[in-house]
């Protein structure tokens, strides 16, 4: 195990002295921007936000809607609906309607009703046409500095696209913490055995001793950001496969097409009461004191949905199955394609445990300092090792690895 740990840590130090550096980099910048409540516009903000609600296919809730003033509390989602759906049939011509929603349009309530090439704003109470709109798709994503230093992270501003060898970095991290952690135990069963009980014992060196002393107390944490981190490369491996081979099939553009198109298929006037009351009981039933910024009724891959943005202090999108009141996540049976294997929810889960906002604040907090814990380790591991090496050179032994 000690010339496993050896080995890997020969090859690959300056990787890992790599990696933890730019991880650490992106949680210093992230928790600058969270702890500083910088507003939704601040691109660094948007950049720690960016796909955590779904693909675009299926994403509601947008930038404008964090800072966005809530639904009057006592509106009346089903007089709207009466009052303004007549009207927007008169103003669509004909055109089914892919999705109505409500929300605030400076003070005042609007319905909106999204046609496939128009989006019909009307007065909320009245059904009164103020305008309409297009909704155009985004156009790329706003550099930041979370950006940049994700895709130094990841490789991509450097050597293109190393996906694959990012996740043989992973695995062979994964591999170096859990023979430092067998060989560490294989010496603590022996002390023990001796009735030392001490697990930071102070053999060896200032670096070797605080080495084993961070090792051990970062071990578990390292443990988990270096597994969710090659499981995240594992997909970006499969997606880069998927991609591939949709784009001989059918073209990149096509291809395109596949990932990204609307799932939605047109309403139907008459089931639009149920769906809107069953959304509102099951928001009410979940967060009977949340107000509501933005309500969406539409059919998604077969799904009757209800989509609610929840205001209040922290901003959130809640998707509801219109029919059986549950809340739906990312990945249901039926819903569009996309090119990870396990799913969009599984993804973003992944994501939130590898960064540690999976636990909040004090998840992210740990994830930095486990971040220097990495830096620590590699940069005493390489010291230890050239001190290990030029002793056993001063008695004649120049090989570069031993047991």
């Amino acid at each position: 195990m000690r010339t496993v740990h050896r080995i890997a840590a020969f090859f690959l130090i300056l990787f890992f002295l790599y990696m933890a550096v730019t991880g650490g980099t992106i949680q210093a910048i992230d928790l600058t921007t969270l702890l500083t409540h910088a507003p939704a516009s601040n691109t660094n903000m948007q950049a720690i936000r960016d796909s955590v609600d779904g693909p675009s296919n299926y994403v509601v809730i947008a930038v404008s809607d964090y800072d966005a003033p809530a639904l009057p509390v006592n509106f009346d989602f089903a007089a709207s609906l009466r009052a303004t759906l007549h009207s927007a049939r008169a103003a669509a011509g004909g055109s089914p309607f892919k999705y109505i929603d409500w929300r605030m349009k400076g003070n005042q309530p609007v319905a909106q009703f999204k046609t496939p090439a128009h989006r019909l704003i009307l007065n909320a109470y009245n059904g009164q046409l103020l305008g309409t709109g297009i909704d155009r798709p985004v156009s790329g994503k706003p550099a930041s500095a979370h950006r940049t230093a994700k895709g130094l992270h990841r490789g991509e501003n450097l050597f293109g696209n190393w996906t694959f060898f990012v996740m043989i970095i992973g695995i062979c991290l994964v591999l170096m913490i859990v023979t430092g952690l067998t060989v560490w135990g294989k010496l603590y069963a022996d002390r023990i055995r001796l009735g030392r009980y001490n697990p930071f014992w102070g053999a060896g060196s200032r670096w070797r001793q605080l080495h084993r002393a961070i090792a051990l107390v970062f071990s578990l944490l390292l443990l988990t950001i270096a597994f969710t981190g090659t499981l995240l490369e594992f997909d970006a491996v499969y997606q880069n496969i998927v991609v591939n081979q949709a784009v001989k099939e059918v073209g990149a553009a096509h291809a395109q097409e596949r990932f990204n198109r609307d799932a939605s298929t047109p309403l139907t006037d008459a089931v639009l009461p149920d769906v809107l009351v069953t959304t509102l009981s099951s928001f009410r039933r979940d967060h009977p004191a949340t107000p509501i910024k933005a309500l969406r009724l539409r059919y998604y891959s077969g799904y009757a949905q209800g989509v609610v943005i929840a205001g209040g202090s922290d901003t959130t999108q809640l998707v509801y199955n219109a029919h059986s009141g549950q809340t739906m996540s990312e990945t249901e049976p039926g819903y569009a394609q996309v090119y990870y294997p396990f799913g969009w929810q599984a993804h973003e889960t992944l994501k939130e445990i590898h960064r540690g906002d999976y636990f909040g604040l004090s998840g992210r907090a740990m994830s930095l300092l486990s971040s220097l814990a990495l830096i620590y380790l590699s940069i005493s591991g390489i010291v230890m090792y050239l001190e290990l090496l030029a002793k056993r050179r001063r008695i004649g032994r120049k090989a570069l690895f031993w047991s």
